[in-house]
């Protein structure tokens, strides 16, 4: 994911050693040689874009061949044994280097503006990845609604789908609000983004305290809350907001009886009648929803 990286490209089946080969044409990077020099030791990733493969490693390059990197020791691989990641002999692999570590928390804290369609969201970040790996998540902001299935592209990478749930169901209309702030995580085994968090900043949150109130948070939460006497076993209540979602409604009688809805009535997005088991209850009332 990182895009400041190493100018070498690797080649060859490891894992005591690669090849390197120069790779001049790739912007924003350095050689192996001109960041570490040769005969000393460094930590490096080694990322395999075809496979998904990846070892982190303590390696060099010696001075008697500065086009070999070799391989000093395996810290930790995506085989999650203890032996060194084996590449095959076809295909060029990435080389991370360590020294560049601040592009990944650069990289993990932006939350960039999507662009393209509503169905087809685009994403940059700078410094820009040069793949994914496994889960790993990332924030962007929705500049648009999705009206349905949606891809999103990062930086020119190919687009992958955003999925819901298990990350088999795709996106219903409205599952990404606009202005929304969306978390995914990318499934590489499958070539898609799974959505796991959509956060809404709603500009109108507040509260407004007293026997009858209202709290709404900055996600778009609503609570809603009142108390009165019942008339005739019924208490009719139009809340001071309406909600676009109800959640549910919850009824208290502070005194000797009960509460619940009417038979025909459950809560409406902007009243509600909740019967009781007698006259002239006092009843204490709760609602949750969407604003």
């Amino acid at each position: 994911m990182l895009g400041s990286r190493c100018r070498q490209s690797l080649t060859g089946a490891g894992p005591s050693s690669f090849t390197l080969i120069n790779d001049a044409s790739t912007t924003n990077t350095k050689t192996v040689q001109s960041v570490f020099g040769t005969d000393t030791s460094a930590l490096l990733t080694i990322y395999d874009s075809t496979t998904g493969a990846w070892t982190h490693v303590e390696a060099e390059v010696p001075s008697s061949s500065t086009s070999t990197l070799n391989i000093i020791r395996t810290i930790r691989n995506s085989s999650g044994t203890a032996n060194p990641v084996t590449f095959t002999n076809t295909g060029t692999k990435t080389v991370f280097s360590g020294e560049f570590a601040s592009d990944v928390l650069s990289f993990l804290t932006q939350c960039p503006t999507t662009g393209g369609t509503a169905t087809a969201y685009t994403a940059s970040y700078s410094p820009a990845p040069v793949a994914f790996a496994p889960n790993v998540t990332i924030k962007l902001k929705a500049h648009a609604t999705n009206t349905g299935a949606a891809t999103l592209a990062v930086n020119g990478l190919p687009a992958w789908p955003i999925r819901k749930g298990n990350g088999s169901v795709s996106l219903a209309a409205g599952d990404i609000p606009s202005g929304a702030v969306v978390t995914v995580m990318a499934d590489v085994t499958n070539s898609r983004f799974v959505l796991i968090g959509v956060s809404v900043v709603n500009g109108a949150w507040g509260v407004q305290y007293g026997p009858s109130g209202w709290e709404l948070t900055p996600t778009g939460i609503l609570r809603q809350w009142t108390q009165g006497l019942s008339s005739g076993n019924t208490l009719t209540w139009t809340y001071p907001r309406a909600f676009s979602e109800m959640y549910g409604v919850h009824a208290t009688v502070i005194n000797a009886g009960s509460a619940s809805y009417a038979s025909t009535e459950t809560p409406g997005l902007s009243s509600v009648v909740v019967w009781t088991s007698g006259a002239a209850q006092f009843v204490t009332l709760e609602a949750y929803g969407a604003a």
